[in-house]
């Protein structure tokens, strides 16, 4: 889709993310705007928050993230890439989610006992 409607002029361009650099400027500027009727801010697969490998990306969205949480505005994070760990300092009113594949029952059930340790502490 985004070749065509030319977000993306082929699929290796569409496959190297791009930051939006001017992102927390733009939270400054919509969060007093439109405090009142955000009950939420979805980081999604799209925009993937902490898409493994791209540091630079993941820094903005932390950043990102604290600067919604610090106006108490409650965070939805879904990714394919790893949680990090500081996120457990963030709004506990967050929801996370990740992509988990497997086709082996037994070893999803392992991980989901695995992440609610670690997230319930």
């Amino acid at each position: 889709m985004a070749k065509r409607f030319g977000k993306a002029s082929s699929y290796s361009e569409w496959v190297e993310p791009k930051l939006v650099s001017n992102t927390l400027e733009l939270l400054d500027k919509e969060i007093p705007r439109l405090k009142r009727k955000i009950q939420s801010v979805q980081l999604c697969f799209t925009t993937d928050p902490f898409m493994y490998g791209f540091d630079e990306i993941k820094n903005m969205s932390m950043s990102a993230i604290k600067k919604l949480n610090d106006a108490q505005i409650k965070c939805t994070i879904l990714t394919k890439g790893l949680l990090p760990f500081e996120l457990s300092q963030f709004s506990r009113e967050n929801e996370y989610g990740i992509t988990l594949i497997s086709l082996n029952e037994k070893y999803r059930e392992i991980v989901d006992q695995e992440l609610l340790l670690i997230w319930t502490g």
